[in-house]
């Protein structure tokens, strides 16, 4: 009973960590709103953290902003960390110990969460395909 038990663990950990290797946020996103394109660039961890580059380009907005993502689970939790280039105009009211932007695997998709910085999604809190990883 005990073999079985740890042979059913193990089957399971490993499932589970087969299935989240499977989600590679690590690469070039892009997104327009029909008003600004903005691009994503995910880097490989370090230290458990991603590194990443958000710009915004188009009508009132331009900027690029440095971030700092974690992933948990299926969901990459973006934080903002500071004004690389540009204005960012809601700047001070960033809450950096929360994210900016979520991205979670659904399915076959994946499900972006605004959270501070983009308000202009009528869906923002159920989620919605927005940012899509450029082909490599």
């Amino acid at each position: 009973m005990k073999h079985i038990f740890l042979f059913l663990f193990f089957l399971s950990t490993k499932l589970c960590l087969a299935q989240n290797s499977k989600l590679d946020f690590i690469g070039h996103w892009t997104f327009n709103d029909g008003y600004v394109d903005y691009t994503l660039d995910i880097g490989k961890p370090v230290n458990g953290k991603y590194p990443c580059i958000m710009d915004a380009e188009g009508i009132q907005a331009s900027y690029q902003i440095k971030c700092s993502a974690i992933l948990k689970e299926n969901t990459l939790n973006i934080y903002y960390i500071n004004v690389l280039e540009g204005t960012l105009l809601n700047e001070k009211r960033i809450d950096k110990s929360k994210p900016i932007l979520n991205l979670t695997a659904k399915g076959s998709k994946i499900v972006s969460y605004w959270k501070q910085i983009y308000n202009n999604l009528n869906t923002n809190g159920e989620g919605e395909v927005t940012f899509k990883k450029a082909s490599q």
